[in-house]
């Protein structure tokens, strides 16, 4: 069960997790889905310990000795898990936070940097080069987070060469 909850996880986040939708895309009873799971609470911190875990062994452990370096390694680890995206641009302060405790020991001394807007810039720079619909409405917060991430885009995404604009 676990295994479609992760699926539709990776598909949209948190918010495209319902219990029946995991009992529909494996043929489960609702009742089966309960039974194994008392909430879907629990089940969101079982989908969430499993995506830490392949995002955390996604990252390289040694030290990073630049943002730069972080942000590519970032790149490469929101990439298996696009859950984790889907969270971090919708503010989720427990993923965050959880991500953030991962991230803090591979920086060294010398890298100075706010993790937590290392990690949206990130997610959003991927957002936005991916056509991952953010569902954003606003269009005076589109226009900022292309300009931000126009300027970090030869950073984060060194093959690209500009992000394609969003729609609202």
């Amino acid at each position: 069960m676990v295994e479609y909850g992760y699926e539709l996880f990776n598909d949209g986040g948190f918010s495209n997790i319902t219990m029946n939708k995991i009992a529909k895309a494996g043929h489960f009873s609702i009742m089966s889905v309960y039974y194994a799971f008392n909430s879907k609470d629990d089940l969101e911190n079982e989908i969430l310990s499993i995506a830490l875990g392949i995002f955390k062994s996604k990252l390289s452990y040694k030290t990073v000795s630049s943002v730069s370096n972080l942000n590519s390694r970032l790149l490469a680890a929101f990439k298996e898990v696009p859950g984790l995206l889907h969270e971090v641009i919708y503010n989720n302060e427990v993923v965050i936070n959880r991500l953030t405790s991962i991230i803090a020991p591979l920086l060294a001394d010398s890298v100075h940097t706010d993790i937590r807007t290392d990690l949206f810039l990130v997610c959003s720079t991927m957002s936005l080069t991916q056509n991952i619909d953010l569902k954003i409405k606003s269009q005076k917060m589109l226009k900022i987070i292309e300009s931000m991430t126009k300027n970090l885009n030869p950073i984060l995404c060194p093959d690209d060469n500009e992000p394609e604009k969003l729609q609202a």
